[in-house]
């Protein structure tokens, strides 16, 4: 839930997580859905199921009514490499919660697919 009203464009925060290469991914979820995972190019992804950020509270939604965000990825400041971030697509007010599409990708209504993750 937001604290604050934002404008369209608008920043929200930053997609943090532990930042991890496809090998790792495999390797941690193997066959499995990572659910917080983000790519962030061929290779790279940030993952927030163990180092959780108030980004990977955003939910999940195909419907355009209730979308006011977007995952996006972009290049870091000071050289730090590419981040994802969430801004704000439409006004937000105190209070609303953020709903962003994950894409087409995310398949959670896939029947027969378990999307639970592997412990460690």
């Amino acid at each position: 839930m937001i604290q604050t009203d934002l404008n369209d464009l608008e920043f929200v925060y930053i997609y943090h997580g532990q930042v991890i290469n496809r090998a790792e991914l495999l390797n941690w979820y193997g066959d499995k859905t990572a659910p917080y995972g983000v790519r962030l190019n061929a290779n790279t992804f940030v993952d927030s199921a163990s180092l959780r950020g108030v980004g990977s509270l955003a939910n999940h939604s195909k419907d355009v009514r209730d979308v006011n965000a977007d995952l996006s990825v972009y290049y870091g400041e000071r050289n730090i490499g590419e981040r994802a971030r969430i801004l704000a697509i439409e006004p937000i007010r105190n209070g609303d919660e953020i709903f962003i599409d994950y894409g087409d990708e995310y398949t959670i209504d896939e029947e027969g697919i378990s999307y639970s993750t592997l412990p460690r």
